[in-house]
């Protein structure tokens, strides 16, 4: 793991809810290899910095002010299966969306009604269970979260996902 990358302090989170920690996890982000629309096209998340501009669902741009990697190895994973990263298989929300299969934080928002129930954004974790989107199996994963000038909802594999 790079030295710019954190694994997160868990210790707070289980103190502050002994009965059940996992209620006190609020994890954001995409795995690396999710591909988020830039002015140069598609570019794996990996791979974005600090004032790339992301294409936003209005066709418009927004500037990148930050990414912050939060790593979670076996044991953390092992110890919060909660934090364990949604896997949406390609195509599975309908006009081929999403354009290949992403992994996603479990409490990213999707936006756009997905799941095609009247709502105007979903919490991934929420599509767990519908065709095609299940709970990953890894044994560590980095999520990306990323942080615009300002709120706007970009384009990742052709999904909307609010940042």
């Amino acid at each position: 793991m790079t030295g710019d990358t954190a694994k997160p302090n868990l210790a707070k989170a289980d103190s502050a809810n002994e009965t059940n920690p996992e209620q006190t996890l609020r994890l954001l982000g995409l795995e690396a290899s999710v591909r988020v629309e830039t002015d140069f096209g598609p570019v794996p998340v990996m791979l974005l910095r600090p004032r790339d501009r992301l294409r936003t669902v209005g066709g418009g741009f927004v500037r990148l002010a930050s990414v912050k990697k939060t790593a979670f190895d076996t044991d953390l994973l092992k110890a919060h299966p909660a934090a364990t990263a949604v896997r949406i298989e390609e195509g599975v929300f309908g006009s081929g969306l999403p354009r290949q299969t992403v992994c996603v934080a479990p409490h990213q928002t999707i936006a756009g009604d997905p799941l095609r129930k009247g709502n105007e954004t979903v919490v991934a974790e929420d599509c767990v269970g519908h065709p095609g989107v299940t709970r990953a199996t890894v044994e560590e994963t980095v999520y990306h979260v990323l942080t615009c000038e300002s709120s706007a909802q970009i384009l990742a594999e052709g999904l909307a996902i609010r940042v």
